[in-house]
């Protein structure tokens, strides 16, 4: 089967989709199906290390449903898979999958499948469509399937995000140091190897409430996720109802909290 796997990623939206689309492109290549990626192509873009080492193309497009026709006119695709909020199912011009993180925020009628990992997501969330949802419909990539690791006199991980546009990331390692903890980060541009390389050596982890810490659980880290902009809600609303220390970037002193 032949499928096209369309993310954005840059600045402003952060690289979590093209990361996530990543571990899925990863899973469906090693089943033997033909696999690309997709993305407009934009100055900031995080493809260019997201998307490192797999078959990926950017389309010089004014918008992202010109860069997603685009994307379907160079490569030939039976399914297509989608994890955008600037996109619907009449920008797709065919049946296809959608990763979603907020219900409601776009009109999902006529997907063939709605995708979102968010504990407390309800089915009735998505009443036109079927949907995979909870944790088990995670993403996570391969090298943080290995179970449990960590060191408990280890570093703390201090990584809030690829872009982190608001600098939350130096916050929270301000606050830690303060408080007497050895902390790490991420280096930019990490492979998945190398980050749960870095986790394995870590005490706990404090990680945007996204991908990021579905990772870090698989490691079976103790995690402290910070929500950082509003698409992160319903995860970190979901995190925190399944015990999951959870703090709020929007509130005054979240990071000494």
């Amino acid at each position: 089967m032949r499928l096209l796997l369309y993310a954005d990623g840059d600045h402003r939206t952060g690289a979590g989709h093209q990361v996530r689309m990543r571990a899925l492109a990863e899973a469906l290549l090693a089943r033997g199906h033909g696999v690309r990626l997709a993305a407009r192509k934009v100055p900031d873009g995080t493809a260019p290390w997201a998307w490192a080492g797999l078959p990926w193309q950017a389309m010089p497009a004014p918008d992202c449903a010109t860069a997603l026709a685009m994307s379907l006119a160079v490569w030939t695709a039976d399914r297509l898979v989608v994890d955008s909020y600037a996109l619907g199912p009449r920008d797709a011009r065919m049946p296809a999958v959608w990763f979603d993180d907020v219900p409601g925020l776009r009109g999902l009628d006529g997907a063939a499948l709605v995708v979102n990992a968010a504990p407390g997501v309800r089915p009735q969330e998505y009443p036109t469509a079927p949907a995979l949802l909870g944790p088990g419909a995670a993403l996570v990539r391969g090298a943080f399937a290995r179970g449990p690791g960590g060191d408990p006199v280890g570093p703390v991980l201090v990584a809030c995000g690829a872009t982190d546009p608001g600098g939350h990331g130096h916050a929270a390692l301000a606050a830690l140091a303060a408080a007497g903890f050895a902390t790490v980060c991420i280096p930019p541009g990490s492979d998945a190897a190398a980050v749960a390389g870095l986790m394995a050596g870590c005490r706990a982890a404090v990680v945007s409430a996204s991908g990021l810490a579905w990772e870090a659980l698989a490691l079976a880290l103790p995690v402290v996720a910070v929500r950082t902009v509003a698409n992160q809600d319903r995860l970190a609303a979901g995190l925190a109802g399944s015990g999951v220390a959870v703090v709020d970037a929007r509130e005054p002193d979240w990071a000494a909290a």
